[in-house]
């Protein structure tokens, strides 16, 4: 949707006015950005940045209750079908791992293709981010998890930690690999919004800019 209008006419007004909204009993997942500033060719990339480094409320560390660790819980909520109980890791991986083939089952053919490493990235960033706050481990594959979503580069040690399919070449840097790829990872995120059973509004202001 793309609202339109001269200088000084309320856009900005009427687009905080939904971020209210939204964030009233979090109604939606709101992602705002203001002016974003990007050479064309670095637009995507920059864009998953902005919006990652919002979900994780900007933190390089300790993501409990950061958006992106609540979207990825409510998605093993969905997994366990909300039965509360205590679930293994292995288990919850399982149930997991149901979910997404029950998602691409549920689309129509090459409609949206599921990136399983996305997918599974997503779930190592929980279960570290978890383990870290019951003080079991230090938190480092959250925060590589973190970097990588956001399109950042790990060296090849770094993605031996997050489990990260190897490079051709051994010393070679790995990232997200084009912008079909970058495109996964927002597509990754408002499906974790569904599952929560809210929208996922991703809000430009300013974007004649």
């Amino acid at each position: 949707a793309v609202l339109w209008g001269e200088a000084g006419i309320g856009k900005s007004h009427l687009l905080s006015r939904l971020g209210r909204w939204a964030n009233h009993d979090s109604q939606a997942c709101f992602v705002y950005l203001h002016n974003l500033q990007a050479a064309p060719e670095h637009l995507p990339r920059s864009l998953l940045h902005a919006v990652v480094s919002i979900l994780t409320l900007g933190r390089q560390r300790h993501f409990i209750g950061t958006p992106l660790f609540e979207l990825v819980h409510a998605s093993l909520l969905d997994a366990v079908r909300h039965q509360m109980g205590q679930y293994s890791w292995p288990q919850l991986a399982g149930a997991y791992a149901r979910l997404i083939e029950d998602i691409a089952g549920r689309d129509l053919p090459g409609a949206t293709l599921i990136d399983r490493t996305v997918w599974d990235v997503l779930f190592r960033f929980f279960r570290s981010a978890y383990r870290t706050h019951q003080g079991k481990e230090d938190g480092i594959v959250a925060a590589l998890a973190v970097r990588w979503l956001a399109g950042q580069a790990l060296d090849p040690e770094e993605a031996r930690t997050l489990e990260l399919p190897p490079a051709q070449r051994t010393d070679e840097a790995i990232a997200l690999i084009d912008n079909q790829q970058i495109k996964q990872v927002l597509v990754a995120l408002t499906r974790l919004a569904a599952s929560k059973q809210r929208p996922f509004l991703l809000v430009f202001d300013q974007v004649d800019n």
